[in-house]
């Protein structure tokens, strides 16, 4: 008689398997250690009436020919192969062997799905389409720029749309580098703060939106005072002054969690707001110290153009750095971003020591 037996089971070696199971039925395989072909039928144990009929349990229909064709043999072998079951249907593992018995001719078969592991192929080949498209759409954004900047700078006697070539004068190219590392700061935080306050402490976007008042007001009460210090203190030295203040404030967020004081942190963004609503105006009083009458439209263009591209710049760090550290919880992966924009805040001072630190008054004079 032949008796065979398949059933589900667990990964052979008790751990999960993210290895591409082929697709379809392939060739099937020897174990390690196979045990050779027996030489002939066994003896039906004695005492039996004489020969069986044949006897399954389980989907033995779903094990495929050829490896019931080494497994009568003597022999243990497994085989990758699609299977339809009432409980499961996907690619699975079949692993089968002879097995010692009174019974005589057992055969037995073991079925592993394979449905995780599929789904682990699955979401490696859409992120790596993804990441392949967005690293395409990037380097053609690279190349059309280098293109840009090139016939701009090679343009002769004719006016380009936006002359670039104002860039190497010392005021407008310091300030434009300022401005963008301005951005960069400010919309890293735009980004990252009513995230914090919805999706860490459970705000709503009503809520989320009334915390952030403080850093509003600051920004507001700065508008008032910068000016005057700019007068006082230089462009330099008050910019240096905002980005220190901007990042003070912003690494107490840093270690802030669910249950951190509200009072606090809105003390804490009402300094954050001091700070970045003084970063702007400085930069800007002495872009156009050098540039020409003729030039300040394509200065200014430069300028604005700076600072949205840092913005952009700066939302995408703090966005890569929260989405990748999220396997370590919610808390850590704000904390860990803030602790980016913290260090982009930092970064911003190597262009601000460059501006220039006379007044435009005093340079005007100067020339004079």
């Amino acid at each position: 008689m032949t008796s065979s037996m398949a059933s589900p089971g667990p990964s052979p070696d008790g751990r999960r398997r993210d290895a591409e199971a082929p697709s379809g039925t392939d060739a099937p395989r020897l174990a390690p250690n196979a045990p050779s072909a027996t030489d002939g039928p066994r003896a039906a144990p004695s005492g039996s009436d004489g020969p069986r009929a044949a006897t399954t349990a389980g989907p033995v229909d779903q094990v495929p020919a050829s490896l019931r064709g080494f497994v009568k043999a003597g022999q243990a072998a497994y085989q990758y192969a699609t299977v339809h079951t009432e409980g499961f249907s996907g690619p699975a593992l079949i692993v089968g062997t002879p097995a010692s018995s009174q019974v005589a001719n057992l055969e037995l078969y073991l079925i592993f799905p394979l449905t995780s592991e599929q789904a682990t192929i699955t979401l490696v080949r859409g992120t790596m389409i993804t990441g392949g498209a967005v690293l395409l759409v990037l380097l053609a954004g690279i190349a059309l720029l280098g293109a840009f900047c090139a016939r701009a700078l090679a343009s002769g006697d004719r006016q380009p749309v936006v002359d670039i070539r104002l860039l190497r004068l010392r005021s407008l190219g310091t300030a434009s580098a300022v401005l963008f590392t301005a951005g960069a700061v400010m919309y890293a935080g735009m980004f990252l703060l009513p995230l914090y306050y919805q999706q860490l402490r459970g705000e709503s976007v009503l809520d989320a939106a009334l915390l952030l008042i403080p850093q509003g007001v600051g920004s507001l009460v700065a508008r008032f005072t910068v000016g005057k210090l700019v007068a006082r203190l230089g462009a330099r030295l008050v910019t240096i002054a905002s980005f220190l203040t901007a990042a003070a404030a912003t690494v107490p967020f840093a270690f802030a969690g669910p249950q951190t004081s509200l009072w606090v942190l809105s003390i804490v963004l009402l300094i954050r707001g001091f700070g970045i609503g003084t970063v702007l105006i400085p930069p800007m009083s002495v872009a156009y110290l050098d540039v020409p009458p003729a030039g300040i439209p394509h200065a200014s263009m430069n300028t604005r153009i700076a600072q949205q591209v840092g913005a952009s710049f700066g939302t995408a760090v703090v966005a890569v750095a929260l989405q990748s550290l999220l396997a370590h919880g919610a808390a850590g992966a704000f904390q860990g971003a803030f602790w980016w924009a913290a260090g982009i805040t930092i970064a911003a001072l190597v262009p601000a020591i460059a501006l220039p630190a006379a007044l435009p008054a005093a340079r005007a004079a100067a020339r004079g």
